[in-house]
């Protein structure tokens, strides 16, 4: 059966659709399987011990992470577009072996056990391989120029084949995501390809929309920012879809739409009604255009709301406590007793549920992704942790994954 490890802290977190905490909670780890949970179970971990599931970053691009100063930021989302185009390729070159490395073991040491994984080259998969996450590798489809669609599809039908073949691999540790780029992004025949894929492979999906004011310009009456970068990028380009088409195409698929900074009453009903979940990354919201999600609405509708970092081509760090800490600063209409246990549901269970993958409970049967955590001392009233912990949190103390300890760091993770 395995190794069995024992411990208890002063506090734990449930888990689950609503979070709960007992306090000097126990877990008991056999194999890669929880198989008991009670008060005072087996080492006591020490003062200011918090155990819980472990994280889950929804959605990053590994494969930005050379970057650090050359993308624009603070003048709008098409001026950083602009800046990407002229240094994706550089930035994809600089990242070699030690730049995987670094971030890899960057989010493991912030708690984080899954992911999603946005992948534009495939060159992120050897090192996802390597590394002990688990969660979605999102093959990543893009292209405009209607006289190259089949070239396109052939690369990126090609990119879903070896994640597929991972999953089979990895015993379903890593999971065949498609990503479809955005509604402005994507010639329709692609889109029509990439679903019929993602049909084939049960292929959850991540959709990037209405992360500016200029996209939605451009969808639904073709003009603004947009149109003129068109014009000198891509004249070929042309709005294909308004946003109600566009994510009407998703109905039937587990979707998680990415940013949403610019959605309204009618596309959060539409997003509803076919079931997709939301994915907030607040830093780059604010980098990229200065917008913030409507997040309070979001949660009044019983949308599925996810968190993740995005990549850091519009970020400075993927630590998700960081983004956790700027989310409770930003959303100004949510007391933040109540929107700290909001964000920590987010990447302990809606990011599970938009990726489709397993955990973010501690219970008996459950999966062992553990994550312990320390804070300077215990809380004054047992209502404050969850703000307590945003307030304070940067490193886990130890990690499992599936039962195996991975942090503290023993040999050569990759």
């Amino acid at each position: 059966m395995g190794s069995s490890r024992q411990f208890w802290g002063d506090y734990l977190i449930v888990g689950g659709k609503e979070l709960q905490i007992i306090e000097k909670g126990g877990v008991a780890i056999e194999g890669e399987r929880i198989v008991q949970v009670k008060p005072k179970l087996g080492n006591y971990l020490g003062k200011g011990s918090v155990i819980m599931p472990g994280l889950v970053n929804s959605h990053l691009h590994l494969e930005f992470s050379a970057h650090r100063c050359r993308l624009t930021y603070g003048r709008g989302f098409v001026e950083w577009l602009k800046s990407v185009i002229r240094e994706r390729e550089t930035l994809f070159s600089d990242c070699t072996i030690s730049c995987f490395k670094r971030e890899l073991e960057n989010l493991l040491k912030s708690g984080v056990t899954a992911i999603g994984e946005i992948s534009s080259t495939g060159r992120d998969i050897v090192y996802l391989k390597k590394s002990p996450l688990k969660g979605v590798i999102y093959s990543e489809i893009v292209g405009l120029n209607p006289g190259i669609v089949d070239f396109i599809y052939g690369d990126f039908k090609s990119r879903v084949e070896e994640v597929a073949e991972l999953e089979q691999q990895s015993g379903g540790r890593w999971r065949c995501g498609i990503s479809i780029h955005s509604p402005y992004s994507v010639h329709p025949k692609l889109i029509e390809k990439g679903l019929e894929l993602a049909e084939e492979f049960s292929a959850p999906l991540q959709v990037h929309l209405l992360e500016s004011r200029a996209e939605r310009e451009w969808l639904e009456i073709g003009k603004g920012p947009f149109k003129t970068f068109f014009r000198q990028q891509f004249p070929y380009a042309r709005p294909h879809f308004i946003p109600e088409q566009f994510i009407s195409l998703f109905k039937g698929f587990r979707v998680g739409f990415v940013h949403g900074v610019y959605c309204g009453l009618k596309e959060w009903e539409q997003i509803g009604q076919i079931g997709g979940g939301v994915i907030h990354s607040p830093i780059s919201n604010r980098l990229l255009e200065g917008g913030v999600m409507d997040y309070p609405k979001l949660i009044e509708m019983g949308i599925s709301a996810g968190l993740g970092t995005d990549g850091l081509s519009s970020n400075y760090t993927l630590n998700i406590w960081e983004e956790m800490r700027i989310g409770l600063m930003v959303h100004l209409k949510i007391n933040p007793e109540q929107l700290a246990k909001l964000l920590l549901k987010s990447v302990i269970w809606e990011n599970r549920q938009i990726l489709g993958i397993e955990g973010g409970e501690i219970k008996p049967g459950a999966i062992g992704d553990i994550a312990i955590f320390y804070l300077p001392e215990p809380v004054g009233e047992i209502s404050q942790l969850y703000l307590q912990l945003i307030l304070h949190t940067r490193e886990v103390s130890q990690l499992y994954i599936s039962g195996h300890p991975v942090v503290p760091f023993k040999g050569d993770l990759f």
